[in-house]
This record gives structure tokens, C-alpha cells and sequence, in this order.
């Protein structure tokens, strides 16, 4: 069972990589952002 569906949380997947987009970090580029990005929504998906 996910992580997630176990405690019944719903979150927006699109809209929380949008927020992601959105921040600023140093050492992301934009060469590796679409990179950094997938990681982060595939550990999400699997919560």
C-alpha cells in the first residue's frame, strides 16, 4: 500500500512539481532540472 493512500493524503502531483519549478537552487541548472524534477516525482509516487 502507498504511503499516501494509507494516511489519505491527496496531493496534486502536477501541482506540487509546478511549486518545484518555481523554487531556486543553486546548484540546479537548467541542463539537469528536468533530471532533478523526474527524481522527485517518481520518490513521490511512491509514497
Amino acid at each position: 500500500m502507498r504511503i499516501l493512500d494509507k494516511f489519505g493524503w491527496h496531493i496534486a502531483l502536477d501541482e506540487l512539481i509546478e511549486q518545484l519549478y518555481a523554487l531556486q537552487f543553486d546548484s540546479l541548472t537548467y541542463s539537469n532540472k528536468e533530471q532533478v524534477l523526474d527524481f522527485f516525482r517518481s520518490r513521490i509516487e511512491k509514497m
